[in-house]
């Protein structure tokens, strides 16, 4: 039987959420201190943890941020409870690492709902992505937001193949998902040289690679993920049976033909304040990324942050 922890100080509230979460097959233990959270989801082995943010002693903010530093916990899924509803409310509940935040009162079928969804949500999480074998994009975000409840300092780096679909639609999926691959592995050299023992990349989808590192080495690893790019197209493109001096010849003369996919490289540092969340980097990443896109192929670094 799936095992979950409810922490509330309102004794009826816990009675009802038990006696909800039975009725579908859901053992719940009772906690009503903050304090204690992690030490009972350790010692019960929970799939995920409920809580009120009214919490005794130390709130469920705090407490989920304990979650999310927790080496052993941090991937747990986490739904926060408040009667404090508003949008403020609720961004400043995800931005502390909860996966979702329901107002109190709640009926029976949407806690039910929303927390088999997470429950759903976290099978196959550590499992690698199924096209580059690299970290999937959802484990990233738990890594990167351990780091950031940790107070970690890190950057972040994110490499993104500039017409990668334009390249698919003219030479086909298969040459799509090698080009991936082909990234995949670039990447993962280059972070090994880094020698840097923080050093984790990840598949986002479509394009798009994160890597999460030390801030001394994003620039040289950015510069070198694009120089190895560029010096390996020839031979990614020969692989796939496409001459790559032709192909530059005739987009040279203004003639249509494969288009190149290129490498866009950039990196931001991370603030670690209290409140910082993954939603942030990843607003922060976005707008770096607008910027790059204009200015075209190469190597950007956002030195505000670092």
């Amino acid at each position: 039987m799936v095992k979950v922890l409810y922490a509330d100080w309102d004794a009826q509230a816990g009675a009802w959420v038990r006696s909800v979460l039975a009725g579908v097959g859901i053992e719940c233990l009772l906690e009503s201190r903050g304090g204690r959270v992690c030490e009972v989801l350790k010692q019960s082995g929970a799939s995920a943890v409920l809580m009120e943010v009214m919490l005794p002693e130390v709130s469920g903010f705090e407490t989920c941020r304990r979650v999310r530093a927790d080496r052993d916990l941090f991937t747990l899924p986490v739904m926060l409870f408040s009667s404090m509803s508003a949008e403020e409310e609720l961004r400043h509940g995800l931005g502390q690492g909860a996966d979702d935040f329901l107002p109190k009162p709640c009926d029976a079928m949407t806690l039910t709902t929303r927390l088999k969804a997470l429950l759903d949500g976290a099978a196959g999480l550590r499992d690698p992505d199924p096209l580059t074998a690299l970290m999937n994009h959802r484990m990233a975000k738990y890594e990167i937001q351990h780091r950031i409840s940790r107070k970690s300092r890190f950057a972040l780096a994110c490499m993104e193949l500039v017409n990668l679909v334009e390249f698919g639609r003219a030479v086909g999926p298969d040459a799509r998902n090698k080009a991936l691959r082909h990234a995949a592995r670039i990447l993962e050299a280059c972070g090994e040289r880094l020698k840097d023992p923080g050093f984790l990349i990840a598949h986002m989808g479509a394009g798009h690679f994160v890597a999460a590192l030390a801030p001394g080495n994003a620039e040289r690893f950015c510069k070198a993920a694009h120089k190895s790019w560029q010096e390996h197209e020839p031979e990614f493109y020969d692989a796939l049976g496409i001459s790559f001096a032709i192909a530059e010849h005739e987009r040279s003369k203004g003639h249509s033909g494969v288009p190149p996919v290129r490498a866009l490289v950039y990196c931001t540092g991370v603030r670690t304040a209290a409140g910082h969340s993954v939603h942030a980097c990843f607003e922060n990443i976005a707008q770096l990324r607008m910027h790059a896109r204009a200015l075209g192929e190469g190597v950007y670094t956002d030195r505000r942050v670092q």
